[in-house]
């Protein structure tokens, strides 16, 4: 849904907000990937608003999952060198070696993930190269690890200010 200008948030979406960061030199906005930070095991993670993230789960990953949603589906991606660090601090996180079809990326369950005061999951990672981020980064006001993307945005109604450069979350219904 598209509000009109003249949004105001109301008190309890104000409660649960959080500002979205965009590459700016001398004070201008140069690029429009909005960044934000997201809670992840007790760790920030500063992340990429990714609505495009997509996966082609693998056979295997669909048989793991078991979820009877479609292979083409919303993901959120980690950078390779987070996912390892993921791995070896949390092991009982389930991995799936082979889960996208077209990359043969590994994928990473992690059980929940917070932001903006709300918690939800799990949301499954997709494994990214090395370099993708820091590629990505270039377009953004800080390095970026990750990038969230609609299995975890799902949970939510988000309302997202972009002159304000601010979203607001909403638990979805």
């Amino acid at each position: 849904m598209l509000r009109r200008s003249g949004f105001a948030p109301s008190p309890e979406e104000i409660h649960h907000a959080v500002r979205l960061g965009f590459r700016q030199r001398w004070g201008i906005r140069t690029a429009n990937h909005p960044g934000f930070a997201v809670t992840i095991a007790g760790q920030t993670v500063d992340a990429l608003l990714d609505t495009g993230a997509t996966v082609w789960l693998s056979r295997e990953a669909q048989r793991i999952i078991d979820d009877e949603g479609p292979a083409q589906r919303a993901t959120s991606f980690v950078s390779g060198d987070l996912f390892a660090r993921w791995r070896t601090d949390h092991p009982e996180w389930r991995v799936i070696e082979k889960g996208c079809q077209k990359t043969g990326e590994m994928l990473i369950e992690v059980p929940e993930l917070e932001v903006a005061g709300w918690k939800a999951g799990p949301v499954w990672f997709t494994r990214r190269t090395p370099g993708s981020f820091k590629w990505m980064s270039s377009f953004m006001n800080r390095p970026i690890t990750a990038s969230i993307g609609g299995n975890f945005l799902r949970h939510f109604r988000v309302t997202l200010d972009y002159p304000a450069a601010v979203a607001y979350f909403e638990k979805a219904k």
